[in-house]
């Protein structure tokens, strides 16, 4: 299976938590952007089955015309093709957005859309520095409805600064209204450098502590149950196998996925790269550069690992980073990355089937004591063995994976 990701580095503001590779007021490199953007996808030089799912994602790809995502689809197609049943999502900003929009994009085979609601209060809201209302939020999702999509995912965010129980019951019960197909709800992760981090030292404001924050996860949890959503990954919820995240599930099973943009990560088998942050440094070398790196020179196609990590930008000029993953990381970052998968876990057969090594074997003293803290377990999963956490395994998932570091 191959999945596509792009990323669009560009938003209007920068939220108040974000550490993702966004730049607020730049939107004037963004047409440089994209033209260097469809050229990195078409010149492409990895050789892969078409996209089973592309994730346009962000910053906030909403900035982009329909027509702008037109031509990055187009792309997409014309280097790889792209599957008739593929999942196609681009994230939306609610305040970016009109009544058109949605009809337009949907037009073009966009079947799956993913709203950063973040929140249903207005002074959450403001905190958290988006710009968007509450009620602008409500309104963006049954506009898309009325434009025929039916399979939507919402962001929310728990555990704010001065934030109670009730407020965030408040939340979910908004959701009650609303059902969309698909939810990815965090706890508030404080990152280095963001005005949160900055306020929260500085005793400007005070986080909830441990209890009340696993308190609104478990409500979390009996509410969306109720609802009818299943709990298939550590942050999320879906009506239904079919609307769980198809291009997320090809990060956490290890498979390979191609990353496009300022910052995009792609992996192909036991090699990894990055493309540099910088939105100029990514048009610079991509747009400028593309011809002499593209066409790598005589006999490059065939090319081992040891090749690639030593002539990165033979496959793209804007790559600055790049490693080959030794069978030790694969198989630790299968285990952390499959163990976020709540009903799933990993698999002892697709472990075996990969590295050669039974699952027991390899981690046994780590299975063992995790099984003794009443963290994971093994469960029957279509045929074979899984390992995956436990419902206590849920709110201690960062104790589970340090095991596998």
């Amino acid at each position: 299976m191959t999945a596509v990701y792009i990323h669009i580095p560009f938003c209007k503001r920068r939220c108040n938590y974000c550490d993702f590779i966004t730049y607020a007021n730049i939107e004037a490199m963004l047409p440089d952007y994209l033209s260097a953007l469809q050229m990195e996808i078409l010149n492409s030089k990895w050789e892969c089955d078409q996209a089973e799912t592309v994730y346009i994602g962000g910053g906030t790809p909403s900035l982009i015309s329909p027509k702008q995502i037109a031509g990055l689809l187009d792309a997409v197609r014309q280097r790889y093709g792209i599957a008739k049943d593929a999942e196609i999502t681009v994230e939306a900003n609610p305040g970016t957005v009109n009544t058109s929009y949605y009809a337009q994009i949907r037009a073009l085979g966009v079947n799956r859309l993913s709203f950063g609601v973040q929140s249903f209060s207005d002074a959450e809201l403001q905190l958290l520095g988006r710009i968007h209302s509450a009620d602008e939020a409500i309104e963006q999702y049954f506009q898309a409805r009325e434009a025929g999509f039916d399979n939507i995912s919402l962001d929310l965010i728990y555990g704010l600064p001065e934030q109670t129980l009730s407020d965030w019951r408040k939340n979910l019960d908004v959701l009650k209204g609303l059902l969309p197909e698909h939810l990815s709800i965090y706890s508030l992760i404080l990152e280095p450098g963001t005005l949160m981090t900055q306020w929260v030292e500085k005793g400007l404001v005070a986080l909830p502590d441990d209890d009340l924050v696993a308190d609104m996860f478990e409500v979390t949890l009996r509410t969306l149950a109720a609802l009818g959503y299943e709990y298939y990954e550590i942050s999320s919820w879906a009506l239904g196998e079919a609307r769980e995240s198809r291009h997320n599930k090809v990060y956490w099973r290890g498979e390979d996925y191609l990353g496009f943009g300022a910052g995009a990560v792609g992996k192909v088998g036991s090699l990894r790269w990055r493309n540099t942050e910088s939105v100029s440094g990514y048009i610079q070398k991509t747009r400028l550069n593309a011809r002499s790196q593209y066409n790598g020179g005589e006999g490059a196609e065939k090319m081992n690992l040891d090749g690639f990590a030593k002539n990165a930008t033979y496959f793209s000029p804007a790559v600055t980073e790049i490693e080959i993953l030794s069978n030790e990381e694969q198989m630790n970052e299968m285990m952390m990355l499959g163990l976020r998968m709540t009903r799933e876990g990993v698999s002892g057969k697709a472990f075996y089937e990969r590295f050669a090594v039974k699952l027991e074997e390899r981690y046994s003293k780590q299975i063992s004591k995790l099984i003794k803290l009443g963290l994971v377990e093994w469960v029957e999963c279509q045929n074979a063995c899984h390992l995956r956490l436990t419902q206590n395994g849920y709110l201690l998932g960062n104790r589970v994976f340090q095991e596998f570091v």
